[in-house]
């Protein structure tokens, strides 16, 4: 087979804030005559976290919320299983750390895949400004109904099969549609995870991966190579 040369993509560059998670928090708010930013007390914006950080810790007591404007992590459970677990790939402009509202510890651990940059909110300061400002309350409460509604959605396309051709297919569906959701490039992409990552996340070998995006490869729904993938075409590879 020759070698396929795809477009190096990269994730560095920042994402808008107009397509970040956070967005619908952090807009300024109209009050009256007056327009409130609580961007500007709230939020530590864009700050720099390195490749292999971790920034947060599974039982940690929960206080932030993050966003990534660039780059990616990977939240992981060290359960009682010979190795840890890989639960979720979190991207640019996506929200982590509210799966520890709950039960007011985070349940996972969060290490940036590469060099990342996170704008990070206090829940509490934000709880607090949201009890004077009933439409920040609202869109508050819209965030975290997305966010759900977004994992549910994820869960559901990896858990449709025991194939592993279909869960490597539905992965990277997902990937490219939540890159589609920010507004980023969604046909050719750089994964950020190893492949050792991803066959963790979606309980299969890293040799059984390679097998089924060779499969995809030939039937013409994606190119690879390396990191690279060219999603050749879009609709045809949802389940």
């Amino acid at each position: 087979m020759n070698q396929i040369l795809l477009p190096e993509t990269e994730n560095t560059d920042h994402i808008a804030c107009l397509d970040c998670a956070l967005h619908p928090v952090c807009a300024p708010k109209t009050i009256g005559e007056s327009v409130i930013d609580i961007s500007e007390s709230l939020v530590l914006k864009k700050q720099p976290i390195k490749a292999g950080q971790i920034i947060y810790t599974e039982g940690q007591p929960f206080k932030d919320l993050y966003a990534f404007t660039a780059g990616s992590a990977k939240e992981v459970w060290h359960s009682s299983l010979p190795k840890p677990q890989i639960t979720s790939f979190k991207l640019k402009g996506e929200l982590a750390g509210q799966n520890g509202i709950a039960m007011g510890a985070y349940p996972n651990t969060l290490i940036a895949l590469e060099d990342s940059s996170v704008c990070i909110m206090d829940y509490q300061s934000l709880i607090k400004s949201a009890n004077s400002l009933p439409s920040l309350l609202t869109n508050l409460v819209n965030l975290f109904a997305i966010d759900s509604h977004q994992e549910t959605e994820i869960r559901k396309s990896l858990a449709v099969t025991t194939n592993a051709e279909t869960k490597v297919r539905a992965f990277l569906y997902n990937i490219s549609s939540r890159y589609k959701l920010r507004s980023q490039n969604y046909i050719d992409i750089k994964l950020s995870m190893s492949r050792s990552e991803i066959a963790n996340y979606l309980g299969i070998t890293k040799e059984t991966l390679s097998r089924s995006l060779t499969i995809l490869q030939n039937k013409n729904l994606i190119e690879a190579s390396g990191k690279n993938i060219h999603i050749v075409n879009y609709s045809e590879l949802k389940i």
